[in-house]
């Protein structure tokens, strides 16, 4: 079954706005979303051209932490970022990159 992706959006759109009664608010935010993702990707863009270093830098040995919510990853991230073992992001480094 090939289902497109104009297809896919009425309907969503239609189940959002038969639910929540949100009729436009859908629209917007996915255009406003669309604009902040292609805004991000130019900037992106203009970042590997214009610094040259980030092309160039490689990370070896990266520690990378997982774990269950409550389970003390944050303080153990904190930690090691404060004691100059790593270097920690942001949420919006890590959601828009």
């Amino acid at each position: 079954m090939n289902i497109t992706l104009l297809k896919r959006l009425i309907t969503a759109y239609t189940t959002v706005g038969k639910n929540f009664g949100f009729w436009i608010s859908p629209i917007f935010s996915g255009i406003l979303l669309l604009l902040l993702r292609l805004i991000n990707f130019i900037f992106m863009k203009l970042d590997w051209i214009f610094f040259k270093k980030i092309r160039d830098n490689n990370i070896n040995n990266p520690i990378i932490i997982v774990g269950n919510p409550r389970s003390g990853t944050t303080f153990l991230h904190r930690y090691l970022v404060n004691s100059k073992i790593g270097i920690g992001t942001q949420l919006w480094q890590m959601l828009y990159t």
